[in-house]
């Protein structure tokens, strides 16, 4: 591709929605994520590259560049994520970073109701893993999460 006569990059990223989710990850040191290149989960909750022949429900997204090492001395990157909302769960046992799939609805009670009312006035989606191939997905739990505890979930 020449522009005015001198050499120039191609581009990758040929469009791009700029309104996208995007999430900052941490890499490990020994797995280097590049620019462009899909990225899959660990279970610690870190991303690694989507290798080949890998479940495409694994991937989460794309980085936007390279992996850099940061003043504290770990790796990471920003990912452009297949998801498109970010929203907070309950684990209903314990859960890896992963693929996750409903298993149910947990209503919550405002302790601090003005009207002293005691019906629920929240709930949370309860999560489980999943297998990558299981057609149940409902996003990625984005780090492991205790059973109870809650877990950030991009839906897609």
């Amino acid at each position: 591709m020449k522009t005015y006569g001198e050499q120039t990059r191609p581009t990758i990223f040929l469009t791009i929605e700029s309104h996208k989710l995007h999430k900052e990850f941490l890499v490990p040191q020994a797995t280097p994520v590049r620019y462009s290149q899909p990225v899959k989960l660990t279970p610690a909750g870190e991303v690694v590259p989507l290798a080949p022949g890998d479940n495409r429900n694994l991937c989460i997204g794309v980085s936007i560049h390279n992996s850099v090492q940061n003043p504290y001395g770990s790796s990471q990157v920003t990912v452009l994520m297949k998801g498109f909302s970010t929203i907070l769960c309950q684990a209903s046992d314990d859960l890896t970073a992963g693929p996750v799939q409903l298993s149910g609805f947990e209503n919550v009670v405002g302790p601090n109701d003005p009207e002293g009312k005691t019906e629920a006035w929240y709930g949370l989606n309860t999560v489980e893993q999943a297998a990558a191939t299981d057609a149940d997905i409902f996003g990625w739990a984005i780090e492991p999460a205790e059973e109870g505890g809650p877990v950030e979930v991009v839906i897609f």
